[in-house]
């Protein structure tokens, strides 16, 4: 339980690192097909359930397969590259009720770190578009122009 916990806040950390406009979020719901969509909340929406506010793209049952597989190993390679005590820190802020972007914003990662972890992001990136038809990837950028301006006007 444990490790699922962990790969959950890894999950959830490689959200926030993406989520500067280039984060794709997939979620999935039992009998419901899988959506990619942007999240316009700071804290996303728990893994299995959906997030009514975000506009999605309908993926295919193996195209859901493939981009779950493809999540799963950038949550494996980003807690390789977590320090047992930067783990600990996450799991007690975790507990102690903080978002996963306020644990996020806490953990000190070293240049070395982030820089790892922006790779594995920016290739799970690559590699979960690369699942997407033309349609599919037309449709991502849209949100991703949304999410741009939403962010522009929530600045204002």
């Amino acid at each position: 339980m444990k490790l699922k916990n962990l790969s959950l806040i890894v999950g959830s950390i490689a959200l926030a690192l993406t989520a500067a406009g280039s984060s794709v979020n997939a979620q999935t719901v039992a009998n419901k097909p899988l959506v990619i969509a942007q999240n316009p909340k700071p804290a996303p929406a728990p893994r299995n359930q959906p997030n009514p506010q975000s506009q999605g793209i309908q993926l295919s049952k193996p195209q859901r397969d493939k981009i779950e597989e493809i999540r799963t190993n950038a949550r494996q390679k980003i807690e390789k590259i977590f320090t047992e005590q930067q783990r600990r820190q996450v799991k007690a802020g975790l507990e102690a009720g903080q978002s996963p972007q306020q644990v996020f914003a806490s953990v000190k990662f070293t240049p070395d770190q982030q820089k790892q972890i922006r790779e594995v992001m920016q290739s799970s990136q690559a590699q979960i578009e690369a699942q997407l038809t033309p349609a599919q990837k037309q449709q991502l950028e849209q949100i991703r122009k949304q999410m741009v301006q939403r962010s522009l006007q929530q600045q204002r």
